[in-house]
């Protein structure tokens, strides 16, 4: 399963994924520039975060099961919501 991006008309559909696993739960910062989601390409559910272009993909949590990232403008919290760095 793999995350894609498209215009509201259903036109201009961009692949941002495409490796082994399922990549789920995805949902776009508060400032449209970064995408959170689950994926379990490396056996067990974590949550990464990638540009808007499906770039820059980043592992964010280490262990356990991680699903449904949401977004807070504080970063990522242990409950796997997304803060900012150094706060």
């Amino acid at each position: 399963m793999n995350i894609y991006t498209c215009a509201i008309d259903g036109s201009d559909i961009t692949q941002l994924t495409s490796n082994a696993g399922n990549n789920e739960h995805p949902t776009w910062s508060p400032d449209g520039m970064l995408i959170a989601f689950s994926s379990d390409r490396t056996g067990s559910h974590q949550i990464y975060i990638m540009r808007k272009d499906g770039s820059n993909v980043t592992r964010i949590t280490n262990g356990g099961d991680n699903t449904s990232p949401t977004w807070s403008w504080y970063g990522v919290n242990e409950d796997n919501t997304i803060k900012k760095e150094g706060q």
